[in-house]
């Protein structure tokens, strides 16, 4: 027998740091995991959860390909690359089908009353005001906020989507609403947390009138988002307020976190429920984070949601049309 055909086999230099290398995506997806599964509810956690899964797709295809590194046989080779490929349909299957809703369809004819949320910060040039005027007035929303508006002033043209009425004020938020507005006031406004209460009689076409707290929070990564929410929690059991109907915002929280959860319960997203295709809402030329959001309590749902590319400011824009439980007309 050939001698050299006992020679053991010997990784070598290239294969070791191959090796390492796909350990350290085994890390990262490691903290992908942790992150979903913990969310922000530790001050440690949130920075995991804030991993966006296109970045542990990347890693898990560069895992799948060091898995094709030589080994001491080909089975070694067919099992390390058969896991990474099961990592990979996994991680594609949560990103297309549970985290986004891309396979689901547009609801055509969406009931109830249609609100746009748009957050106008910028870091350039503010957003001309007859520009976005003009996609106010096509969108035709019965309820408007706008975060941040700057230099953004009243145009008469815009009296179709506030009813005569003067706009709500609420620090640094704006409403229009073709709904009778019944009082608008700030409730928070703290160290970059702002919460304000509006509300509205929409009595004819939801049968009651809606309370709809407007937010904007604080967005330094340092800062603790379940802090943010034991705040905010703490202080409106303390008022003598209405609970919400609706909560709109710029939260600079993503979806389905504990912070939130804990802040406003009982209350729903409505991209979980109507929305469909990819929903990231900021950085708007790269969007990876979802955190506009609206929420809806138990007795409403959403008929459609849709995130809105208006090409200008930093944020996509919300548009929600919302309806009673009882009054599905999908």
């Amino acid at each position: 027998m050939d001698s050299s055909s006992l020679k053991p086999w010997r990784p070598t230099v290239f294969n070791r740091f191959a090796g390492l290398l796909a350990l350290c995506c085994w890390l990262f997806l490691a903290c992908w995991l942790i992150g979903r599964l913990a969310t922000d509810r530790w001050y440690w956690s949130q920075f995991l959860f804030w991993i966006p899964t296109p970045f542990a797709i990347a890693g898990a295809l560069f895992g799948f390909t060091l898995a094709f590194r030589s080994a001491r046989d080909s089975s070694i080779r067919f099992r390390r690359r058969s896991v990474w490929l099961l990592v990979v349909v996994a991680l594609f299957a949560d990103f297309l089908l549970l985290e986004n809703h891309m396979f689901r369809s547009a609801n055509p004819t969406p009931s109830g009353l249609k609100l746009v949320h748009w957050n106008m910060s910028q870091s350039v040039n503010p957003v001309p005001g007859d520009i976005l005027n003009s996609r106010l007035l096509e969108l035709d929303p019965d309820i408007t906020i706008m975060t941040s508006p700057g230099g953004w002033g009243w145009d008469p043209h815009l009296e179709p989507l506030n009813a005569g009425q003067r706009p709500v004020f609420i620090f640094p938020i704006v409403m229009l609403s073709k709904l009778p507005i019944l009082q608008g006031r700030q409730l928070i406004a703290d160290n970059g947390v702002f919460v304000g209460i509006v509300q509205l009689d929409a009595t004819q076409t939801l049968g009651r009138p809606i309370t709809i707290y407007v937010v904007d929070f604080l967005s330094r990564p340092t800062a603790s988002r379940m802090a943010v929410a034991d705040e905010v929690h703490d202080t409106l059991s303390r008022m003598n307020v209405p609970p919400p109907d609706l909560v709109v915002g710029d939260m600079n929280i993503t979806r389905h976190s504990a912070s939130l959860a804990h802040m406003f319960p009982d209350t729903a997203d409505a991209y979980d429920q109507a929305g469909h295709g990819y929903a990231a809402t900021f950085e708007r030329r790269f969007p990876l984070f979802h955190i506009d959001h609206v929420l809806l309590a138990p007795w409403l749902h959403a008929t459609r949601y849709d995130v809105v590319d208006f090409s200008a400011a930093r944020h996509r824009a919300q548009v929600c049309w919302f309806d009673t439980i009882t009054s599905d007309k999908k």
